[in-house]
């Protein structure tokens, strides 16, 4: 799964990204990718409760044309 994504996110125009906040065991790593080229529209947090272990971070990336000058 992270292969794919890692070849794949170079063409996406938009990122929808969930950043958990915590240390939290799994098997399968993305690697930091560099979104220097995109814009975060959209960001949102949700503090740890009885429904989420760990506190989120919901973010919404859009991808800047080149020369766009943003």
């Amino acid at each position: 799964g992270a292969q794919v994504f890692e070849q794949c996110i170079h063409y996406c125009s938009t990122i929808h990204r969930t950043v958990v906040l915590g240390n939290v065991e799994g098997d399968t790593f993305l690697s930091p990718f560099d979104l220097r080229a995109y814009t975060c529209e959209e960001e949102s947090f949700v503090p740890a409760d009885e429904e989420n272990d760990w506190p989120t971070r919901y973010e919404r990336w859009r991808f800047r044309s080149p020369g766009s000058g943003h």
